[in-house]
């Protein structure tokens, strides 16, 4: 997967391990160290579902 950006500090540095369906990685961003877990990454994915409007209500 390509770098995406870090929540935390902004910069296109977090590198994820693995991701998905949705594309949001899990791994540690190469800037700031901040590191995404499985469960913080189903969370975005849900708030980005909800936000595109393909939640499950």
């Amino acid at each position: 997967m390509a770098l995406q950006d870090c929540p935390v500090c902004r910069y296109t540095a977090l590198s994820p391990d693995h991701g998905d369906e949705l594309g949001i990685g899990v791994g540690q961003c190469l800037v700031c160290h901040y590191e995404r877990t499985a469960e913080a990454a189903a969370e975005e994915a849900k708030n980005l579902a909800h936000e595109l409007g393909t939640a499950d209500d």
